[in-house]
């Protein structure tokens, strides 16, 4: 039995569309006077078509009884022989013509638009701005923009479609309502009849037209890895989606062509245009270079507190529907100077082309995010996308808000670096949802592959940094680490810590101490049961046991024990409530402790690295969510309760008189501690300090 068995092709068609919808019409490019054209057989319309490579394109718009068309209609709207093309036809044909980056120019019409930046029709496309029709039904970006569907679906409400922008060079990849109509452009179906023992066959109808991996009938698309198999054990070389998917794994400065191979599963691969084998990443240790084996770009590295770094931004194109890379401003000069930036689904190599690491970890799918321990990400093979953890063991040992020995001496508008770990960080700057790019020159932005939320590292013209939640489909730089064995990288304490015991004789309650300077400190949360009126203590959950091993937490009236149940320090002392407390407030501490105030906490600072390393020498060694732990250099040990971001510790200074206090707070995206307030009405453990024989005696005598 023969089987037909369709391929990819590759190539491009030209014409000028001239319809009633548009009351302007576009010249036709004299030199592609001469294309080929075909006839519809159900209008006897008549359309130009032109061959690139091995793709035969319409080089005009579809006009079957309308000249835009809803995404269901679209899929079913080409003549005979012909069908709507998927995101793999389209990619092929932008990787024939320069790549997506160039494939704008190169295939818009040379006039019509109204920006001026009018293309070079080069192939005879003619991609004129006709723009499109809302969900109204109203004309929109005409003479601006031109779009046209693409057979890949997004969701039931959604598809996805090719932009070619009146400002731009690019085309852009988007996803836009399935009520909406767009431009159609068809591709002619291509076949070969091979004998096959299969007793299949596929109708070369427009209508039953499947190609080879059509979104259509969901059918799978391999991608080839251009790097050798990964130390993870990644054996196999293509990786199967669910999805039509392709990958574009070209730099700036290099390029790979695209083949595509056909068979009876109907599957289709990306892969490398040379018969020679990948080649691997290379690590040259003498030269500071890393050379990625997918596209042979060639980085300078830096070694920092024995980890290797990447000491310029990753400029590895990707593409997979919003898994996306961009130059700013789309232009390749600036990826050149700035490396590429990326959504944070390209970050985590959403799709498994490089390893599993990170699969399915991108935009709309979080809930399936189960990243490994150690995510490659889009990095080089034998490298990786640095978590949280691994950015505070930078900053920490260049001295916490020290940023400008990483920026790079020039680049960033007045607030150069000094550089010198030289890690030459610049300002790459963003691109944001509605596809704009802002604040280069002023801010770098770089992924975190932490899962929970979407994090990144943010650069201004401060010394400082920060760790912030940020919105997936921005899109920001990577800077890649080099794998290492040693995982225990942190600095250790360069002191004796010396630690004792504390027996409670209220409920005999035993508690670890620690002494740091001249302090005495409770290394463990208070436990004391407290309930006087609105005065309350809790458990964060309902097991008790969960309170013995972590503490209670109390409102501020209760830690100042404001009902006079052990002493009367904070007698009256309550929210809406100026209480005036003394000086030195036991609260609900043990005998010979007390609540600290706002200068304890203070001196911890100072002893502990100051207000800027504080927080991480102070962080318990676990306990912390997202890579969130400390170095507990002095055993302190602050933990959350119940896994939280933060951890705020009652203090007996008053900040509003009213209505809030002074706590120690720790926060998991900072690496310094602060005296923060909380409002009297909010429940926080308590770590209690020693009374010294000064307070002893002052308390005695004022009592």
């Amino acid at each position: 039995m023969k089987q037909i068995l369709w391929t990819l092709s590759l190539g491009l068609a030209t014409s000028f569309i001239a319809c009633s919808e548009s009351a302007t019409s576009v010249e036709n490019n004299n030199e592609h006077e001469s294309l080929e054209s075909f006839t519809d057989s159900r209008d006897n319309r008549e359309y130009k078509k032109v061959t690139i490579g091995e793709q035969t394109w319409m080089a005009e718009n579809l006009y079957f009884e309308k000249y835009f068309y809803t995404w269901e209609e679209a899929k079913k709207a080409c003549p005979e022989g012909w069908h709507l093309p998927n995101d793999d036809e389209w990619k092929t044909l932008f990787e024939e013509v320069g790549g997506v980056e160039k494939a704008g120019l190169q295939l818009k019409s040379t006039s019509g638009w109204e920006t001026g930046k009018n293309g070079k029709d080069k192939y005879g496309f003619e991609a004129s701005p006709m723009g499109y029709r809302d969900a109204l039904d109203e004309r929109q970006k005409k003479g601006y923009r031109a779009l046209f569907w693409s057979a890949t679906e997004l969701d039931s409400k959604n598809a996805f479609n090719w932009r070619f922008d009146g400002v731009s060079d690019y085309v852009f990849y988007e996803d836009y309502p399935k009520n909406f109509r767009l431009s159609v452009r068809c591709i002619e179906n291509n076949f070969i009849e091979e004998s096959s023992s299969s007793s299949d066959e596929i109708s070369s109808s427009s209508n039953k037209v499947q190609s080879s991996s059509s979104s259509n009938d969901r059918s799978s698309s391999s991608i080839t890895k251009q790097s050798s198999s990964s130390s993870k054990n990644q054996s196999s070389s293509s990786i199967t989606e669910q999805s039509s998917s392709s990958i574009h794994s070209s730099s700036s400065e290099s390029s790979s062509s695209m083949s595509s191979s056909s068979s009876s599963s109907s599957s289709s691969s990306i892969v490398s245009s040379s018969s020679e084998p990948p080649r691997p990443t290379v690590y040259d240790p003498i030269k500071k270079t890393l050379t990625d084996g997918r596209d042979g770009h060639i980085y300078r590295t830096t070694t920092i507190n024995n980890r290797v770094w990447m000491a310029e931004n990753l400029n590895y194109a990707y593409y997979f529907k919003s898994a996306r890379s961009f130059c700013y401003q789309n232009d390749t000069a600036y990826c050149t100077k700035y490396g590429r930036l990326y959504t944070w689904s390209a970050a985590m190599d959403s799709v498994g082309a490089f390893s599993n690491d990170s699969k399915l970890c991108g935009l709309r799918s979080k809930s399936n995010c189960k990243p490994a321990e150690v995510v490659q990400g889009m990095c080089p093979e034998g490298w990786h996308l640095p978590n949280r953890a691994e950015w505070n063991e930078l900053f920490y040992y260049i001295g916490g808000y020290n940023t400008q020995k990483l920026k790079a001496k020039q680049g960033w508008d007045g607030s150069e670096g000094t550089d010198d770990f030289e890690f030459s960080m610049l300002a790459a700057g963003t691109r944001t949802t509605k596809a704009e790019f802002t604040t280069e020159k002023e801010i770098a932005y770089f992924w975190t592959s932490d899962k929970e939320d979407a994090n990144a590292i943010l650069f201004d013209h401060t010394q400082q940094y920060y760790i912030r939640m940020v919105t997936e489909d921005y899109a920001y730089s990577i800077r890649c680490l080099m794998n290492y064995e040693d995982k225990n990288n942190i600095p250790k304490p360069d002191h004796e810590i010396v630690y004792g015991t504390l027996e409670d004789s209220r409920d005999g309650n035993v508690y670890k101490t620690v002494e740091i300077g001249d302090q005495t400190w409770m290394v463990e949360n208070l436990r004391l049961e407290y309930h006087e009126g609105s005065a309350e203590s809790s458990c964060p959950t309902d097991d008790p046991e969960y309170c013995n091993t972590f503490g209670r937490l109390y409102t501020w009236s209760a830690a100042m024990d404001s009902a006079e149940i052990y002493s009367n320090d904070g007698a009256g002392c309550g929210y809406h409530l100026t209480c005036n407390p003394k000086t030195f407030a036991k609260g609900i501490c043990p005998d010979g402790y007390r609540l600290p105030n706002k200068d304890d906490f203070l001196k911890l600072q100072e002893a502990t690295g100051g207000n800027v390393l504080s927080g991480q020498n102070l962080k318990g060694l676990e306990g912390w969510p997202r890579n969130g732990n400390g170095y507990d250099l002095y055993g302190f040990n602050a933990t959350p309760i119940s896994e939280k971001d933060a951890v705020y510790y009652w203090g007996s200074s008053e900040d509003d008189q009213k209505y809030s206090a002074r706590t120690l707070c720790f926060t998991l995206t900072t690496m310094n501690s602060d005296i923060c307030y909380s409002t009297k009405t909010a429940t926080n453990p308590i770590r209690c300090i020693k009374m010294i024989p000064e307070e002893i005696t002052a308390k005695q005598t004022a009592d």
